[in-house]
C-alpha cells in the first residue's frame, strides 16, 4: 500500500517507513521532530467518506514540503512535522482544528479534531514515537472534541 484511494494520502508501510526516515534524519542532525495523531469525529457518529476526503484536503494544504502527513484508519490522521518541536507545533494543528470546525455546514455533522503531538527525544523508534502520538491524541479525545494534548519538552 502506498497511497490511500480514499483520501489520496500516503498510508501503510510506506508512511511508517518515511516517518522512519524522517526520525533518522532528525536524529542524525540534531533536529527536532514531532509526530501528531489526529482524530477526526463527528457528531452524528463516525465521519463519513465526504468528512474524510475535506479534511485530508486541509491536512494537504497545510503542511510544509518538508512535513509528511498520512492515514492511519476510517478518522486517523499522522503528521510528521520535520524541524518542529512539540510547542511550536500548536499553531499549525490548532489552524487544522479551526478549518476542521469550520467545515460543519459542508458536512454531514459537526466535525472536530483532536490531537495528539509526541516530540522525539533521544533514539526512540518509529513505533514507540507514533504509539506515543496515538496515545495522546486517545488523551485529547477523551477531554473532549476539539482537544489537544502535548509531549512534554524533553530535557536538554
Amino acid at each position: 500500500m502506498g497511497r490511500d484511494s480514499e483520501s489520496g494520502l500516503i498510508t501503510g508501510e510506506r508512511l511508517l517507513d518515511d516517518v522512519d526516515r524522517m526520525i533518522a534524519d532528525a536524529v542524525r542532525f540534531g533536529r527536532p521532530l514531532s509526530v501528531a495523531v489526529a482524530g477526526l469525529s463527528a457528531e452524528g457518529g463516525p465521519p463519513d467518506a465526504a468528512d474524510i476526503l475535506r479534511v485530508a484536503g486541509l491536512i494537504q494544504s497545510g503542511v510544509r514540503t518538508c512535513d509528511l502527513a498520512g492515514r492511519l484508519d476510517d478518522g486517523m490522521f499522522l503528521l510528521a512535522l520535520s524541524g518542529t518541536p512539540a510547542r511550536a507545533a500548536v499553531t499549525p494543528l490548532t489552524r487544522l482544528q479551526q478549518e476542521v470546525a469550520e467545515l460543519a455546514p459542508a458536512t454531514s455533522g459537526g466535525l472536530r479534531v483532536a490531537v495528539g503531538v509526541a516530540a522525539l527525544s533521544g533514539l526512540m523508534s518509529m513505533e514507540e514515537l507514533v504509539v506515543r502520538a496515538i496515545g495522546l491524541s486517545d488523551q485529547a479525545q477523551q477531554r473532549g472534541p476539539g482537544m489537544m494534548c502535548l509531549d512534554p519538552e524533553p530535557a536538554r
